[in-house]
């Protein structure tokens, strides 16, 4: 346990002093404050909007992190060859992926939290200054729900990053892969939607059997958005809340099982 420890504090130490970090953060952040002034410039419900926003730039802080910085890391350590003294010490390699995904998931979360304050904080202040003919009513509860999903979401998006990265020579490569990973797990139930409505019946066979597979292979990371459900308050069922825990965490068990094992018969040369 000390040993993974030690590997996740100096990647979250690496991934803090990173001035890519600390510029997205910032950036994130003074985006979620002015989230509210943006959305009063909109048509329609200003809170909406601005929950709206505010969702979506915690995503995209989160995606930066979990597939960018997850790749770059692992592919600096290999170049700097930094990587030799982890690997010449008396660590097993499967400790190397789990101490990188666990310090990569805590600088994911911390970054998460102080944006998500931000974001509460910025929320609170337009839903007590705004007068409203009729006062809106925001789901707060639901908000921390979307936010501890994000959270799992981002965590297997660590792991799917740290998978191609156990085998690509290229942080650009891992990334490329990684990011089309999410482009198409995210948008797999709206394909679904579609493909199940009068649009799918014109739509080859063959490739409705290609999305099937992928349907079922790749991860449905859409569960994992409460965006909607969270901005409009509509109703969410516990059961099916852990459902799908329980399949986010066990598909992030899965790829860290099989990244180890990848890793283990890599050459580094």
């Amino acid at each position: 346990m000390r040993k993974l420890m030690s590997i996740a504090r100096v990647t979250f130490k690496e991934g803090i002093r990173e001035r890519v970090f600390l510029g997205v953060l910032i950036f994130s952040a003074l985006i979620l404050l002015s989230s509210g002034f943006v959305a009063d410039l909109s048509i329609g419900n200003i809170l909406k909007v601005t929950q709206d926003i505010g969702l979506s730039g915690l995503s995209f802080l989160g995606l930066f992190i979990a597939i960018f910085l997850s790749t770059s890391l692992i592919a600096k350590d290999i170049d700097k060859k930094t990587i030799y003294l982890v690997v010449s010490k008396p660590i097993a390699r499967w400790q190397y992926i789990l101490g990188k995904f666990l310090g990569l998931s805590a600088l994911t979360s911390f970054a998460l939290v102080i944006d998500f304050l931000v974001f509460m904080i910025s929320l609170f202040y337009f839903y007590k200054t705004t007068t409203f003919i009729h006062t809106p009513h925001i789901a707060w509860v639901k908000h921390l729900l979307a936010f501890f999903f994000l959270n799992i979401k981002m965590f297997l998006l660590i792991a799917i990053a740290i998978f191609f990265s156990s085998f690509c020579s290229s942080s650009l490569i891992s990334f490329f892969f990684s990011f089309m990973i999410y482009l198409v797990s995210a948008n797999l139930q709206n394909v679904k939607i579609i493909l199940s409505s009068n649009i799918g019946e014109n739509i080859s066979p063959n490739l409705k059997a290609i999305f099937n597979i992928a349907y079922y292979l790749l991860p449905n990371l859409s569960l994992l958005d409460l965006k909607q459900a969270t901005v409009h308050n509509l109703p969410l069922k516990g059961s099916n809340l852990m459902l799908i825990l329980i399949y986010a965490l066990s598909y992030t068990i899965a790829l860290l099982l099989i990244s180890s094992f990848i890793f283990s018969k890599r050459e580094l040369n």
